[in-house]
């Protein structure tokens, strides 16, 4: 498990986080843009340097953070790859979802940086070896 702490800070429709590892040092950084009311969903891109591998290699990826009616930390990993798997994780936390598909779809494409704004402007993601 990796533990940070850093420093927040909320600027206009945005929060940045400026965060470190205990034992890596190395610089963390996530910025999210904060959603008008009622929604209860934040999405940004973080990026630093990779903490897995023989050498560190400059990393960003999409990031969403959804604030959900129970506890997350039972659902504190990566999504499975089946699927339902978002959707599936945000019902056992107590969200009640009118549409799970286009709730799947849309935070699978938010995550792919298929959003229409990032269209054509993100490569296809690719596996590190």
């Amino acid at each position: 498990m990796v533990a940070l702490a850093g420093d927040v800070i909320v600027a206009g429709r945005a929060l940045h986080l400026v965060m470190r590892g205990a034992e890596q040092g190395v610089p963390l950084f996530c910025r999210l843009f904060l959603p008008g009311p009622p929604a209860s969903v934040m999405c940004g891109m973080l990026s630093g340097a990779t903490f897995v591998g023989h050498a560190p290699q400059p990393s960003a990826t999409p990031l969403l953070a959804v604030r959900v009616p129970g506890d997350p930390d039972s659902s504190n990993r990566y999504f499975g790859l089946e699927p339902d798997a978002p959707a599936t994780d945000l019902a056992a936390l107590g969200m009640r979802l009118a549409a799970p598909a286009d709730v799947e779809a849309r935070m699978r494409d938010v995550l792919a940086a298929r959003w229409p704004a990032a269209a054509g402007r993100y490569r296809t993601p690719t596996r590190q070896t």
